[in-house]
C-alpha cells in the first residue's frame, strides 16, 4: 500500500524540454479560451516529439504546451 499508480515525476518537464519547445515552433493550434490543462489536442494538429525524451509538444494559441503521448491531453503549459 501507499504506492502511487501513474506517478509521472520521471516524465516531469525539464529545462531542456522547455528550451526545445520554445526554440522549435510548430504550427499553432487555435483553441477557444487558449490552452488549458487536460484539453485534448485535435487529431489534425501536428504534435511533435522532443528528441531523446517521451515528451511531445505543440503550440496552442502561440504558447508551447506538453501533451501526453497517446491521449494528446495537455499536461504542462509553458508561461
Amino acid at each position: 500500500m501507499g504506492a502511487v499508480m501513474g506517478d509521472v515525476s520521471e516524465d516531469a518537464p525539464t529545462p531542456e524540454t522547455r528550451t526545445y519547445a520554445l526554440e522549435n515552433r510548430t504550427e499553432s493550434v487555435l483553441l477557444d479560451g487558449g490552452p488549458a490543462m487536460g484539453t485534448v489536442i485535435p487529431e489534425t494538429a501536428p504534435v511533435q516529439a522532443v528528441p531523446n525524451t517521451q515528451n511531445q509538444y505543440v503550440h496552442v494559441n502561440d504558447r508551447p504546451v506538453l501533451v501526453e503521448p497517446g491521449s494528446r491531453k495537455i499536461i504542462h503549459i509553458y508561461e
